[in-house]
């Protein structure tokens, strides 16, 4: 991801699931409360190239925290542009209380690549 602006302060981050299902991964994630989950299937990965090996490098391992700070690196920078407009980081002078609701229930992603 890019580095952020100086006067940002640093987006709260929080994984909420990451786990294999067949052929399947499943990343889930609150990024400045707001909520991403994203599916990628092998499958629908296609063409010759690097996104194919790595899903399956990545998926072979998924529990070893290396591996899982590299899969979340590999998310991340491609959904990169979308997570900074979709959720953007509060400056520090912009307080805002979030109420029950908007806790519970912050607004949702869903991709399926």
């Amino acid at each position: 991801m890019e580095p952020l602006e100086a006067d940002a302060t640093t987006p709260s981050f929080c994984m909420l699931e990451l786990s294999v299902h067949g052929d399947d991964v499943v990343y889930a994630f609150l990024y400045n409360g707001t909520r991403f989950f994203v599916t990628i299937t092998a499958e629908k990965l296609e063409g010759e190239g690097e996104l194919p090996y790595q899903l399956n490098s990545f998926r072979e391992d998924i529990d070893d925290p290396d591996n899982m700070f590299l899969f979340e690196e590999w998310v991340l920078g491609a959904l990169d542009d979308f997570i900074r407009q979709a959720a953007p980081t509060r400056t520090a002078d912009a307080s805002k209380i979030n109420t029950l609701l908007e806790y519970l229930s912050p607004p949702t992603f869903n991709f399926c690549i």
